[in-house]
């Protein structure tokens, strides 16, 4: 998960190659545990997106790709 000290704010999400949103959190200190509607995804390719604000108040957006494995 993006964790950062520098990020006081944060959205991101997680979505399946499907397209369906599994994960979407805006807790700086949250992180995903891989399962979606509590049953555990399988081993897989995810897309995430995710928007943050800095201490210095500058924002960005990243996003890419995650390999879950377990």
């Amino acid at each position: 998960s993006p964790i950062s000290y520098h990020i006081t704010q944060i959205k991101w999400q997680v979505y399946d190659r499907f397209g369906v949103r599994v994960f979407e959190c805006s807790d700086v200190g949250r992180k995903w545990d891989g399962r979606y509607l509590g049953v555990a995804q399988p081993m897989a390719n995810f897309v995430f997106q995710c928007w943050w604000r800095g201490a210095d108040n500058r924002t960005g957006y990243n996003k890419g790709n995650l390999i879950l494995i377990r």
